[in-house]
């Protein structure tokens, strides 16, 4: 009997829960088929991915005002259209533009967050339009929340990525003749913002370094950018050592 509003809560929380979980098992078993057990039962590391999406979804038929929910949703919408086609049904375009959807319904709700346009934007590189993932997080940094409240290490994030599609928007630039010393410039700019003063668990710092140093490798997000500013990465790397 209760309302509507708090069941869509449980079922929010049920679905951060085990999206939360799918994406600590998607990482540990990168190199390894992985089963899970689950009430006694071995659960292919997917269900995880599976079951998130079971929950959030009903968590927005029920409250489809919640932006915040939105915002679990689309990532398991997300999460979905990158499983195999035997466990997604064969449906990964349809959950990609889900995913898409219901962050934009997302931003249109509460416009004054990051979230949603931090992931639309990786959304955008991913169709290799550079320059207007770049125009979401620029817009994105003008607001101070996350979501409902500001989050330092996010906002963080959001400056990585720039650092990232600049470097790509830079290099491509060069290809073509065009200026791209601007480019550069706010590349190095953005992540040193990412990595100063990153006051964070030993563990995430570590995973952010080695996420910068796999990024700067051959055909990484940032290696035009350790090309031409090995002084800003390296720079960068000291902040996070």
């Amino acid at each position: 009997n209760w309302a509507e509003k708090r069941i869509a809560i449980l079922y929010q929380g049920l679905g951060k829960f085990y999206s939360a979980w799918y994406e600590v098992e998607r990482d540990r078993a990168a190199k390894t088929v992985a089963l899970m057990s689950h009430g006694g039962l071995p659960v292919p590391v997917e269900d995880l991915a599976v079951r998130a999406f079971f929950y959030l979804e009903r968590s927005v038929q029920r409250d489809p005002k919640n932006f915040s929910a939105l915002n679990d949703f689309a990532l398991a919408c997300a999460d979905l259209s990158d499983l195999p086609p035997e466990r997604s049904g064969d449906r990964k375009e349809e959950f990609a533009q889900r995913a898409q959807s219901n962050w934009t319904r997302s931003l249109a709700i509460e416009p004054r967050q990051q979230r949603a346009r931090y992931n639309l934007a990786a959304l955008t590189a991913d169709q290799g339009k550079i320059e207007e993932a770049i125009a979401q997080l620029v817009e994105a940094l003008k607001y101070r929340n996350w979501q409902n409240e500001p989050n330092p290490l996010r906002t963080k994030d959001v400056h990585y990525n720039l650092a990232c599609y600049r470097s790509k928007l830079g290099a491509t630039r060069e290809t073509q003749k065009m200026e791209w010393q601007s480019v550069l410039n706010a590349a190095a700019a953005d992540l040193e913002k990412a990595c100063e003063r990153y006051e964070s668990e030993e563990r995430v710092r570590k995973q952010t370094l080695d996420t910068l140093i796999d990024d700067c490798k051959s055909g990484g997000d940032l290696e035009w950018l350790n090309t031409k500013r090995p002084d800003a990465v390296e720079a960068a790397k000291q902040k996070l050592q």
